[in-house]
Parts: structure tokens; sequence; C-alpha cells
């Protein structure tokens, strides 16, 4: 199992460049537009307790083998200061071998987790 690692905002922007990010996310749009992603409606379901809402995010790109998903949960009310929290976390799967090439974590203060 992989160990992981907490990094700021910092080290994130130092380990995956803008230009890098913007060039994924031409490519993940390309494939999008070519009809070569299956994305799925997003599953929700309310938090009533809580006064919040998950969702559940899925994606596969087929024609580079990308996976990836996506599970936020929004709470509209902050208990400890009235603002809304979103809790986010991301995994970004290799798919031919099931394992977790990338994972991120983030809320208010927490930064991106990846494995090391």
């Amino acid at each position: 199992m992989a160990n992981i690692r907490i990094l700021g905002a910092a080290e994130v922007r130092q380990a995956l460049p803008m230009a890098e990010a913007i060039q994924g996310m031409k490519e993940a749009y390309a494939q999008l537009s070519a009809g070569k992603a299956t994305l799925p409606l997003r599953s929700r379901f309310d938090l009533p307790n809580d006064n919040g809402t998950s969702l559940f995010m899925p994606a596969y790109m087929s024609q580079s083998d990308d996976l990836a998903d996506i599970n936020a949960t929004v709470y509209r009310e902050d208990v400890s200061g009235g603002e809304p929290v979103l809790c986010a976390a991301r995994l970004v799967l290799d798919a031919p071998i099931s394992r977790i090439a990338l994972g991120n974590a983030f809320a208010a203060d927490l930064g991106t987790v990846v494995p090391l």
C-alpha cells in the first residue's frame, strides 16, 4: 500500500504546473467531444441531519484509459463560522491494474493528499 502525504497549495502547484493541468484538461475535453468519455449521471443524496449534500461523480476516458472519481460533500453551514463548506476527495485510478495513481482530498483548510 502506498504512503500518503499531505501537500500544501504551493507543493501541489510545483507537482502539477498550471501548463500541465491545462493540457490535461484540454485532452480530457477532446475525448469528451469525440465521444470517448463515459460520465454517468452523478449520484446525489441529501444529509438532512447536517444540512448537506453528498455527490459521487465517476468518469472514464477510453482513449487514454483514465479512470477517476470525485466524491464531494457540501455543507450549507459551517457550525464554526456560518460559511458553506466543501469536503471532497478525488481518486485517479490506473484502470488496467486497478491501482490508485493519484488520490487527493481537500477541504476548507486541508491541502491535497497524494501517494508518495
